[in-house]
């Protein structure tokens, strides 16, 4: 564990063990006021240029992914439960998470349009055209951007046919590159270490700079230009590799989904004149294979 990510570890056990019902101000406030040199340095991240990518060493990576604990914490009280056991996590208002992205210099985003860049799926309402496509209906969270970078994806409510979204695997399919989820399995590289080394994790980072969107830009498996009949050592295909990279989930093989996978390695970019059609293209070929 870095030096750096102390402040984000510090405020995740406090979140942990608070038993009261005033996060913001309670918790969330003090801290803000006590870690302005955190904030800054947040701020000039999101505002850092690349080439295209940005710079980052593997320390700041884990001291994202150290804040990114933080967030999926306080994401818990958002999210719907089918397991009443489960804890619900601290308790805070939905204005009151979007004040403390903002006062991270984070902007908060509701796409009009479903995106997998944007959004994850929470909950499904199926359709009864068996092929329509997922359509938003509501919001459960916002979206976090830090300058280019996607921080977090939104929570939303959907609707779609059952040969787009089997509403079975809403709940069963692990969702990759999470630490824990209230409603369903989640798996991120920090899994399966001790309380101190499984902090040396890096945060996934995705972009949209100009008119590219970037999925796991620090991955070294290229799939963009990867031969369509080329299947992985897990035997996944190039279109499933695609679905589990964009969606961070399997939604469209129930054998595979339910199988440990390793989409870490992976990265792929799509431009956003591309990204309307492509997304159908693959969804459709998502639907063939059901």
């Amino acid at each position: 564990m870095y030096f750096s990510q102390m402040p984000y570890r510090a405020l995740f056990d406090v979140l942990l063990d608070y038993q009261g019902s005033t996060t913001w101000q309670d918790i969330l406030a003090p801290w803000l006021a006590d870690n302005e040199a955190e904030i800054a340095w947040l701020r000039e991240f999101g505002q850092r240029a690349g080439a295209p990518i940005p710079v980052a060493t593997r320390e700041e990576l884990s001291r994202l992914y150290a804040l990114g604990r933080v967030n999926e914490t306080l994401l818990l009280g958002f999210q719907p439960s089918i397991h009443a056991a489960e804890p619900a996590g601290p308790m805070l208002s939905l204005d009151e998470y979007e004040r403390f992205a903002a006062a991270l210099g984070m902007d908060c985003l509701r796409p009009a349009t479903w995106s997998p860049f944007y959004h994850e799926v929470t909950t499904l309402l199926e359709s009864p055209n068996a092929r329509q496509p997922i359509e938003l209906i509501r919001y459960d969270w916002p979206c976090l951007m830090l300058g280019n970078l996607l921080f977090s994806r939104a929570g939303v409510r959907v609707s779609a046919g059952a040969r787009t979204l089997a509403s079975d695997l809403i709940a069963s399919s692990t969702l990759y590159w999470a630490y824990h989820r209230r409603n369903r399995p989640a798996n991120d590289l920090s899994h399966g270490w001790g309380s101190n080394s499984q902090w040396a994790t890096d945060i996934r980072r995705d972009y949209h700079l100009g008119d590219t969107f970037w999925f796991n830009v620090d991955g070294e498996t290229d799939l963009t230009n990867m031969a369509a009949d080329h299947d992985s050592e897990s035997g996944l295909s190039k279109a499933e590799r695609i679905e589990l990279l964009t969606h961070r989930c399997l939604f469209s093989a129930p054998t595979k989904a339910a199988e440990e996978q390793w989409p870490y390695d992976d990265t792929l970019r799509v431009t956003s004149a591309e990204s309307v059609s492509w997304f159908a293209k693959l969804q459709s070929m998502i639907s063939r294979q059901k």
